[in-house]
Formats: C-alpha cells, structure tokens, sequence
C-alpha cells in the first residue's frame, strides 16, 4: 500500500475566502486542499516502477484542519487494511504538517516515510545554485551530479559531498531561502534513502520504488477536480478516474 498526501491552493469564489487572510495578509483568493491518495500494488514493471491496481485506488480532499485531515486519512487507511499489508510507505513532500500525521499515526509501525524524490530535488536545486552562484560554478552540472548521488545513494550523502565540495562556512552563509532548503533536508534524509527503496534486482519482486511515480504530477491533476467545484464543500471524495 502507498499513502500519499499534500497539499495544494485551489482558486476559490470570493465567498469562499471571505474573511480568510492569505499569505500577504490580504484577503485570500485560494483556499488550501489537503489531498490524499491510497493506492495498491503487488508487482513492478520491467524498470522496477510499483504498477498501480486501478481499481483499487482512493482520493479525497478536504478544506478541514491538519489535525482533522490525519485523524481522517488513518481511518480510511486502516478500514482499506494496511495493518495487514506486507509493505506500506508514507510518501510525501516533507511538510512539517505530514510529517506531524506521520508522527502521530505511523511512526511507531512498520510503515515506511519516503519524501517523494521530486520535491527532494527540488530543495537540492535551491541549496546547489545559491553555493554556485557565489562561488562561479556550473550549477546545472553541479545540480545533475548531487542529484544523480541523492537518487543513487541518498540525500544524506548528497548532503555530505556539497559540505566536502564548499565547506561548512559557505554553508553557513546561504541566503535565507536557501538556508531554509538545506534544514528541510537535513532533518529528512533519514526518509531519502533513494538507493535503498531501488534495488537493482527487484524485477520479480514489489519493491520501494514508489519514487518513480509522479506523486507531485497526480496531486496536482486532483487539485483540479476540486476547483471544479465549491472550496465551500470541505469534504469532498472524487472517484478514481485519474490516469
């Protein structure tokens, strides 16, 4: 089983946000969604990737607290039964809220928390091309050769090589945002271990792989099913008609 969760601002009639303050401090114009994704698999693909059963997948989204959306998402994924699957992974961006749903609800199990490795990537491109642009480098061909290391032997030893490669006062002195990034990675990497959910021969077997699927591209495209309708419904489940 994979639970796979974010969160995503969906445009919102002006009744909708009145009164809601936004990031600005003005008047909102989107209402955050909190998704979740259940999904099943018991065999990969000839490249290793988990092949999804279609007819068993389950979306919902809802406008309620973090708090509310946790309590929701482990009742659903306790009455789909994942005590009694061989394998389950939490995947997510790494948001402090997930990880709080993930604290609270399936870290004293055996389930398996991944930050999904397209966000990952995305935290590792902010940190990389801040270092380059102070010191001159490449940072497109930095950017590919931490990122190739992250995908094949983890985030902390990404980590590692870019403290090897500008030291830790350059470290020390990234601009705030991409100070921000490096501390959203550093206190991940025990969830972006990406060479241990890849195996190299794990063809006969469902292997971790969960990374290669898109969890980003398919949270998006659900967010448009929601702004299809009324931010005001805040609990709203959508058929699984996703591709």
């Amino acid at each position: 089983m994979a639970i796979s969760s974010d969160g995503t601002g969906a445009p919102c009639t002006k009744a909708d946000t009145a009164g809601v303050k936004g990031k600005d401090g003005k008047e909102a114009r989107t209402r955050e969604v909190k998704v979740l994704t259940v999904t099943f698999y018991d065999r990969v693909d000839r490249r290793g990737r988990p092949i999804v059963n279609r007819s068993c997948i389950v979306y919902f989204s809802s406008t309620e607290s973090a708090e509310a959306f946790a309590e929701r998402t482990y009742a659903i994924v306790r009455r789909m039964g994942y005590c009694q699957c061989a394998r389950v992974q939490f995947v997510s961006d790494g948001a402090a809220w997930l990880e709080k749903m993930w604290r609270g609800h399936f870290r004293d199990t055996d389930v398996l928390r991944v930050v999904d490795f397209y966000h990952a990537a995305q935290y590792l491109h902010v940190v990389v091309a801040a270092l380059c642009a102070r010191d001159g480098k490449d940072a497109a061909d930095a950017f590919r050769g931490y990122r190739r290391t992250m995908e094949r032997r983890g985030g902390e030893k990404a980590l590692e090589e870019i403290v090897r490669d500008f030291g830790e006062e350059s470290i020390a002195g990234l601009p705030e945002e991409a100070r921000k990034a490096w501390a959203h990675l550093k206190r991940r990497t025990d969830a972006m271990d990406y060479g241990r959910y890849r195996p190299e021969n794990d063809s006969d077997t469902p292997s971790g792989r969960l990374v290669d699927i898109s969890v980003p591209r398919r949270l998006k495209v659900l967010s448009i099913a929601v702004r299809n309708s009324s931010a005001s419904n805040p609990n709203r489940p959508l058929n699984n008609q996703m591709s």
